[in-house]
Formats: structure tokens, sequence, C-alpha cells
């Protein structure tokens, strides 16, 4: 068993979706499967026409009928390349999140994103979802067949309960400092309670928007 596993990007970066591919690779090889990474160029999903060559290369040396899994960061930005390589490889669409639903994106933006990638999962066997509100979202907007689709939660790993628990409640945030997840109507909600008790922290990389 053999999987080909196309990212774009730094796989080793701390978010959760490169946590999640991370985990899956581990997932699959401890399953006895055999994974190769394919890295692909980081400036998804907005390619200049050298990403899209060097793209099309990397997938090009996949020998045929192999099968391949591609980051949806990178495969809703790349139609023409998947459709071209749609019957020589078994290409599966992995989609954390449709990238025209990213927060604050223009209008434009957002109905070039949709065309897009509507038109990459075309080419797509299958598709792997992150999360049930990802693949009905996939079914409504992009009428996707809801067959197609697979989920595959992401999870946490046990861990003890601690015992030296604060009787202040601390509240910990952690992601990407952008829009879609939602900081100001935390910091919003925080505001109106500022005269309890409390702490609260928001981590994340202040450079990925």
């Amino acid at each position: 068993m053999k999987l080909w596993f196309a990212i774009p990007g730094d796989l080793n970066l701390p978010t959760g979706g490169y946590g999640y591919d991370r985990r899956l690779i581990d997932g699959l090889r401890a399953l006895g499967w055999q994974v190769e990474h394919v890295p692909l160029p980081g400036n998804f999903p907005y390619p200049d026409a050298e990403t899209l060559d060097e793209t099309d290369a990397a997938l090009a040396k996949i020998p045929d009928g192999n099968l391949v899994l591609i980051d949806g960061l990178a495969y809703g930005a790349m139609p023409a390349i998947a459709a071209k390589h749609a019957t020589r490889l078994r290409q599966i669409a992995l989609v954390h999140h449709p990238l025209c639903d990213e927060t604050g994106l223009p209008e434009q933006a957002q109905k070039t994103l949709f065309t897009s990638e509507k038109a990459a999962l075309a080419a797509a066997r299958s598709i792997i979802c992150t999360s049930p509100s990802t693949a009905l979202r996939l079914q409504e907007g992009f009428k996707q067949s809801l067959t197609r689709c697979v989920v595959a939660e992401p999870g946490t790993d046990p861990a003890a309960r601690r015992a030296d628990f604060s009787k202040t409640p601390r509240i910990l945030a952690v992601g990407s400092l952008v829009r879609r997840k939602g900081h100001d109507v935390l910091i919003a909600a925080l505001a109106q309670i500022a005269d309890r008790n409390w702490t609260a922290r928001i981590v994340g990389a202040d450079d990925r928007d």
C-alpha cells in the first residue's frame, strides 16, 4: 500500500492544518502504508506561473496509476493541473476548509477561488474532509456528492487530567491571528466580563494573514 502526499509549504509549521497532515502520515505509516511526501511550493492558494510549473513537474514524476493525496490549500488552486493528471493518477483531495470561505476576502477573490476549487474537485476520485460541516459545505455549495466525501476528524492524544486547578479561570486561545479565527469576537466577549477574576492568553503566528 503506497500513497504519495503532496503538501504545499513547510510541513513542520505548527498549524492545525500541517499538524493534521503530519499525523495522517504517521498514522498511515503505523498501519503499514508507504507514504511519500511530495513538497510543493508554499505560495498557494495564490500561485504564480512558476509555482504551477513546479507543481506540475512534481506530479509528473509520480508513476501512472499511483494513489495521490493533495492538500486542499494547493489542490483548490490548481484546477488545470488536477485535470491534466486525473486520467493517470488516482487523485484524492484533502479539504481542511474551502479556500473561498476564508474570512475577509474581497468578493472577486471569493468568486475566483470558488470557481477554481469546484473545477479542481471535479478531477478528484474522492475527497477527505476534516469535519462534517466541511463535507456538508461541499455538498450544498460545491455540489459534491456526500458519497465522494470521507470525514476524518482530527483528535487529541489521551492525557491525564491536571490536579492543580486554580480557582482563577485561565482561558487559552491557540491559532494563527487571522480573521477567520474570531479573536475579535473573543476579545469583545471578554470585555463584557472585565470585572471578573480571569486571565486569558492568545497564542498564534501574526504573519499568516
